[in-house]
């Protein structure tokens, strides 16, 4: 694997594209305040994934993913609507916009575009309605997407060597998701939220797959691993508590159906977080999907398998 990942890297060194491409991360809030990330990169006319591509194809397009070339010191204009903000990318090339309007935004999904020199670029917004109660704040990997993340070598295999359109899901897991949302008065901008611990050169790969799969439409957050600013590198449960905990802190009125599995730390993280916001937490459910038949289990956690979502 390490060859194969040293191959396409050499590969993947070759040609410089002129323009640079904004790609903005989901933004979420309440209307009265929200903030919104991104970051810009050189823009790049990689062949779109197709299910019959080859391993080679895979592995060189998943390098170009995270082996891309920030541009620092670029000048944007954010725009959601009528509200216009300026930034300049970090030498990491990430930008961020913190926003309070005069007047609260509208409820549900908002487009957002990012335009400097050179530069383009779009994304969403979820602005979560005071009505809508109930939350679903999902993890990836071998929750809603295959991954095997207990066999490192399969794990690699699965990211590097296949494509969005080429990975499984668990039959039901969308359907189950869909049922949950439903319960608010306004699902269409129903705060769901996937949390992952990959890095954020592939976003774009995790929302292609949630997308294909008919996952309920929701905010995507994944791990900054670059710059000052960056995420705890090897500290799951660090990194995932911070995020949820930032979002229970936007959307205060909201109470959340933690999703996770058995593979790694889910059951640790989120326990702990029902511990410290007892109020907050309407439930878990956790995917077994350990090898150790003696994987600790803790009371009061639900079987994802048990719950509709084979």
């Amino acid at each position: 694997m390490r060859r194969l990942l040293l191959l396409a890297l050499l590969l993947s060194s070759s040609g410089c594209g002129a323009d640079n491409r904004a790609v903005l991360y989901d933004g979420y809030g309440g209307g009265a305040h929200f903030m919104l990330e991104g970051r810009v990169i050189e823009a790049e006319n990689a062949a779109t994934a197709k299910d019959g591509d080859a391993w080679y194809k895979n592995l060189w397009r998943s390098v170009r993913t995270l082996k891309n070339d920030e541009r620092d010191g670029v000048k944007l204009a954010v725009k959601i609507g009528a509200h216009q903000a300026d930034a300049v990318t970090d030498e990491e090339g990430f930008f961020r916009v913190d926003l309070t309007p005069a007047r609260p935004m509208p409820v549900g999904w908002h487009a957002v575009s990012v335009q400097g020199k050179r530069t383009r670029g779009s994304g969403q917004l979820l602005i979560v309605p005071q009505s809508n109660t109930l939350g679903v704040i999902s993890d990836i990997d071998d929750t809603v997407l295959v991954s095997d993340v207990t066999d490192k070598k399969k794990l690699l295999k699965k990211t590097f060597l296949q494509n969005h359109k080429q990975r499984r899901t668990f039959p039901g897991t969308a359907d189950f998701y869909r049922r949950l949302l439903a319960q608010n008065p306004e699902p269409l901008a129903a705060p769901m939220f996937y949390v992952s611990a990959s890095p954020r050169q592939l976003t774009d790969n995790i929302s292609a797959f949630l997308a294909q799969n008919q996952y309920p439409r929701g905010v995507l957050l994944t791990k900054r691993i670059n710059g000052d600013d960056r995420d705890p590198l090897l500290d799951q449960q660090q990194y995932k508590i911070a995020k949820i905990e930032s979002i229970f802190a936007a959307l205060p009125w909201v109470k959340f159906i933690l999703i996770g599995d058995d593979g790694e730390r889910d059951p640790e993280i989120y326990r702990t977080l029902q511990e410290k916001y007892p109020q907050r937490v309407a439930a878990i459910y956790i995917r077994k999907v350990h090898p150790d038949p003696q994987r600790k289990a803790y009371a009061g956690q639900l079987d994802l398998a048990s719950a509709g979502a084979p």
